[in-house]
């Protein structure tokens, strides 16, 4: 219809490491979301490593155990 304004739709691109996830939605907040979930989501399949690391005080250094 004329004059009606498009709807924004905003995309954002997260990277964890070597993999990318797309969000989109009607704001920024959403976008961001939205590839936070689907990111966090395909995280959460991957194997655990067989090596156990441990957090060592408030330094925030990681050591193995």
């Amino acid at each position: 219809m004329p004059g009606m304004a498009a709807a924004a739709l905003f995309s954002v691109k997260v990277k964890v490491g070597s993999m990318e996830f797309i969000g989109e939605g009607p704001t920024a907040q959403v976008a961001r979301h939205a590839a936070a979930s689907k990111a966090l989501a395909e995280i959460r399949t991957l194997p655990l490593p067989d090596e156990k690391w441990n957090r060592q005080g408030d330094s925030g250094k990681f050591a193995h155990l």
